[in-house]
């Protein structure tokens, strides 16, 4: 027994290592890089021993998707503008592909389930850590600026757009299990991100992390009132939006460039002046006529890049928008191909809730799906490791253990673990 408990104790550490690894550590630093190595290593070796064990491998609904997904990107080899263009792509499958694997043998407990988002949580609170740790604070509150905090982290290997889109994620989970768990740590967790999101300065994710305290709040419903709800939440929107508006630092850095964002989204770019945005209109543009020349299979995955360098446009990797990137590259069959597990999650969840109990996993599903969908007008995810791995976290324990009221057996040889 003792035994035992030590070698699941184990086995939760690694789990909990490699998330801080992927989230914290895959950056530009030569030491982070092996940090995160040996934190793969030791929960494949885990993994490993435990499928051993089993003598079974326990395959996953999110596993099968993202094979598909790949399998059709290599099939766009074929016909794309640049065939190494989609090859850059397969860097990131590999660690895709291992995450969705270690999630699958793990992932068997509904118990276990609930360790993983706690472990998510964990994660993001350590990489806000190890961001602001990088970070001069009194210089960036004194004398702010959009991209010091940007420039400070790349001086030390970091990104900011690494790890903004999984910690804007992470903040819905933190919410649902407030409501859940009704633990202030986890309020406590909330807080610590979204402070670190503010300060990167990263419009989405504050956005992302806004509305999903407002989603789960609104949708999580026990035994409180929601006219209570609804108006601590919009005491909450009102106090941040005059904080962003109103304080000269927190303009400076966020309210500003934030407004600029509203407007250009709306439509008007009279007053729009910052460059990241003027350039991702012209993206999004380039990548509706790109999609519109090549419908059906795109031009190849990751060849946006490849037209805009045939019109003599520099420093531009991707189209800022995970739809139009997908349309240009995969056409309508890749983008069908990789929203099929969004739509099917997203109409699960929703069927879920409104026949089952308020405070199910559908909450934090559907909250999850919505924002992702939200963040990714203005960013690129189906390569983004850190993101995939909060997204597979989601679908394997939700499709295993989220839709039912009571855990299920996954196999034979699970059950027969658990009565050893």
């Amino acid at each position: 027994m003792v035994l035992k408990i030590k070698k699941d104790l184990f086995y939760d550490s690694s789990i909990l290592i490699y998330f801080c690894g992927v989230i914290a550590y895959i950056t530009y630093r030569s030491t982070d890089t092996l940090i995160f190595l040996c934190s793969a290593v030791l929960v494949g070796a885990c993994t490993l021993l435990n499928i051993c064990n089993r003598r079974a491998v326990h395959s996953s609904l999110y596993l099968i998707w993202y094979i598909l997904f790949c399998f059709f990107a290599c099939l766009t080899m074929l016909w794309a503008l640049d065939e190494t263009k989609v090859l850059n792509v397969f860097a990131s499958v590999p660690i895709i592909l291992f995450t969705a694997v270690v999630l699958g043998e793990y992932i068997i407990t509904a118990e276990r389930w609930n360790k993983v988002l706690n472990f998510l949580i964990v994660a993001g609170v350590v990489t806000s850590v190890r961001c602001l740790l990088y970070t001069d604070l009194f210089s960036l509150l004194s004398y702010y600026n959009r991209n010091m905090f940007a420039k400070e982290l790349l001086s030390a290997g970091l990104s900011y757009n690494a790890f903004t889109t999984p910690m804007a994620l992470i903040c819905i989970i933190a919410v649902y299990l407030v409501y859940k768990k009704s633990k202030k740590r986890y309020a406590i967790a909330y807080g610590v991100i979204t402070l670190t999101l503010i300060i990167s300065g990263s419009r989405k994710a504050i956005v992302v992390a806004i509305l999903g305290l407002i989603f789960v709040s609104l949708l999580y419903k026990r035994n409180g009132s929601t006219l209570k709800k609804i108006l601590i939440i919009t005491g909450v929107v009102v106090a941040v939006y005059m904080s962003l508006m109103y304080i000269p630092v927190l303009y400076n850095a966020v309210g500003d460039i934030m407004q600029q964002m509203f407007d250009s989204l709306s439509g008007d770019n009279s007053s729009v002046t910052d460059p990241s945005l003027i350039s991702r209109a012209f993206f999004r543009k380039k990548a509706w006529e790109i999609f519109f020349d090549h419908p059906i299979l795109g031009v190849g995955i990751n060849n946006f890049s490849t037209v805009m360098e045939q019109i003599n446009y520099s420093q531009t990797l991707y189209a800022h928008n995970n739809f139009l990137e997908l349309l240009a590259d995969g056409g309508i069959i890749g983008f069908c191909i990789y929203y099929w597990i969004y739509i099917k999650e997203l109409l699960s969840s929703t069927l879920d809730y409104m026949h089952k109990s308020h405070t199910s996993p559908a909450v934090l599903v559907m909250s999850i799906f919505i924002c992702l969908l939200i963040m990714e007008y203005g960013q690129i995810t189906y390569y983004n490791i850190s993101a995939q791995l909060v997204i597979a976290a989601i679908v394997i324990g939700y499709e295993r253990f989220g839709r039912q009221i009571e855990p299920v057996k996954i196999s034979q040889p699970v059950l027969n673990e658990k009565h050893a």
